[in-house]
């Protein structure tokens, strides 16, 4: 690779790592959200069936903090390491991978247009329910903003991820003297 295509490439590979970086975080707090969820798990059950005394908040911390920021922070990282579920006869048909990677592109931009109109929903809805003040009704007055903000959170992280493989893509796209950037 020549000192130009390095210098166009530099700046989307530093962006990758720091995205890869913030997945990784994303992961981690994805992993204690999980570990959690286990063990309320198994200690509500077992207050209910031992003691019959469950703990009344479980079912509300669960559900609306743990498992949000599971299922929201996990969605970039999931995308990067090609975990989601496709329906690729299609993409697999099709003889030429430069056609594969504009099929890949639209699917992209459309993917982009809906998590960016996510985004700025939840957004609002996180910056509104902070500004109102708003807790989970019950025995913890949890604040709601909390869960929100991971829906805005890992969305934002699957965008950048979407706008990175775009434009790797584009780049593949461009002619051979340029050459394509590891995303990873």
């Amino acid at each position: 690779m020549n000192a130009v295509n390095q210098s166009r490439a530099a700046p989307l590979s530093r962006l990758a790592r720091s995205v890869t970086a913030i997945e990784n975080l994303a992961m981690f707090v994805v992993s204690v959200a999980l570990v959690a969820t286990m063990i309320i798990t198994v200690i509500d059950v077992i207050m209910r069936y031992a003691f019959n005394a469950p703990l009344a908040w479980a079912y509300d911390i669960i559900g609306q903090y743990l498992l949000v920021a599971a299922f929201f922070l996990a969605l970039s990282y999931t995308l990067r390491e090609d975990g989601h579920m496709n329906v690729d006869i299609v993409p697999l048909a099709l003889k030429s991978e430069r056609t594969r990677v504009v099929l890949r592109m639209i699917g992209d931009m459309l993917s982009i247009v809906f998590f960016v109109t996510l985004l700025i929903a939840s957004a609002g809805n996180a910056w509104s329910i902070w500004a109102d003040g708003e807790v989970l009704t019950g025995v913890i007055p949890v604040p709601l903003w909390i869960s929100r903000a991971f829906v805005t959170a890992g969305t934002a992280i699957l965008v950048l991820r979407l706008l990175l493989r775009l434009a790797a893509d584009v780049i593949v796209l461009m002619p051979r003297e340029v050459s394509p950037v590891e995303i990873r």
